[in-house]
């Protein structure tokens, strides 16, 4: 079955900086440079470093609320995206009562479960270690509707197309985000079954071969009903994965979320795709224009990524296992450039730290004391090096 929808590469609202602010800036440059500008232009931006916070979150009626806050930085930086900490953050109604979020690193803020008022309307404040305060525009709660399903297809050249339905006949919204989860089994280069006591290889107590990968989703992915004569959206695309992927390759999981959202939300994220989809022209809306419903208090003019958004959420976890998918002949790894190599015993007592040695099988096989191992490093034959946990997830099957 071929797949008629595509999706384009997008990113998610923290990412959204890096991703596109410069990008578009050097098609800017590109352009110009082809009018014949000889003098390089360094943009002011780039100058003054200048750091704009960046705010990813719901309040979440239904349970746990998070927010996440990063700033952007210049694309040439290949650090990690910096996180906001030590942040206040807190929801407040338009009665005054506030809740108070608990910081649990890495720039995530949450709340447990609350029995909010759902009459009343709700909006974040955020004060940084900087003394500066943040707070978004007053929303009201929107009531969601549960996911019908989430589907999945092979396509015409065997990769995987996943699905998400719904329908919300009370129209309390026809304005709907949906954000996923990916979990999948992964396997290292090689399978250590041998570790070192001391200077003496011994047979391995904990297994490294097999890990479990958890990735939350960086697509901007929505959908509206303004359109249709019915509040229904049948199998929107949502991901798609290359056959040789290896998500695919064993098991892989994923945990899609709906939101009901307000036209204003709507609109701010699909600005925030269009943003990202592509470089642009002269002629199409810039980042610059970008604007949500979060506003810095003690500085009006200081520019603010985000939008704040309160209501209820829907969830619903697939698992689509490798025995229901065509076989491919190779998938792309972590693991692609290792190799394995041969280390005679005799040599282990002259040989200095042991640490990076990772044993794999003696050789030759068979009776009798092994002359020598085949060996690797961590990189190949700790699966924890591709960033996964032995243990698999509490929700895996």
């Amino acid at each position: 079955m071929e797949v008629k929808y595509q999706l384009l590469p997008t990113t998610s609202d923290f990412d959204i900086v890096k991703s596109f602010s410069y990008k578009s800036l050097s098609f800017y440059l590109i352009l110009l440079a082809s009018f014949g500008c000889v003098e390089p232009f360094e943009p002011p931006a780039l100058e003054s470093g200048v750091s704009i916070l960046a705010v990813d979150g719901t309040l979440n009626t239904d349970g746990i609320s998070t927010i996440r806050l990063t700033r952007s930085e210049n694309l040439a930086d290949v650090t990690a995206i910096p996180v906001e900490k030590g942040a206040k953050v807190s929801f407040e109604d338009d009665n005054g009562k506030s809740y108070t979020l608990t910081e649990e690193g890495n720039g995530v803020y949450t709340l447990p479960a609350q029995n909010f008022d759902l009459t009343k309307q709700y909006r974040v404040v955020i004060r940084t270690i900087a003394a500066k305060e943040y707070a978004s525009e007053f929303v009201p709660i929107i009531k969601n509707v549960p996911i019908d399903s989430v589907s999945w297809v092979i396509t015409s050249n065997n990769g995987v197309q996943v699905y998400v339905s719904t329908h919300d006949f009370e129209n309390n919204t026809r304005y709907f985000r949906w954000a996923f989860d990916e979990s999948w089994k992964y396997l290292a280069a090689y399978n250590s079954n041998y570790e070192w006591q001391g200077r003496t290889p011994a047979l391995r107590k904990q297994n490294l071969y097999q890990c479990y990968q958890n990735k939350p989703s960086g697509k901007i992915v929505i959908g509206s009903t303004t359109g249709l004569s019915q509040n229904i959206i049948s199998m929107r695309p949502i991901q798609y994965i290359e056959q040789h992927d290896e998500r695919i390759r064993l098991k892989y999981s994923i945990l899609v979320k709906q939101y009901g959202v307000t036209k204003e939300a709507y609109d701010y994220w699909l600005q925030l795709q269009q943003n990202t989809e592509s470089l642009g022209t002269l002629f199409d809306p810039q980042p610059s224009q970008l604007t949500g419903n979060i506003k810095c208090s003690s500085d009006l003019s200081e520019p603010v990524l985000g939008f704040f958004s309160a209501g209820t959420t829907s969830e619903k976890r697939i698992f689509i296992s490798s025995d229901y998918l065509p076989r491919v002949r190779k998938y792309v790894t972590s693991f692609d450039n290792c190799s394995a190599d041969t280390l005679q015993v005799k040599n282990i007592p002259g040989m200095g730290n042991l640490s990076n040695v990772y044993l794999l099988d003696p050789l030759p096989s068979g009776p009798g004391t092994p002359t020598a191992y085949s060996y690797s490093s961590a990189a190949c034959a700790d699966c924890r090096s591709a960033g996964g946990t032995i243990a698999p997830p509490p929700f895996w099957q």
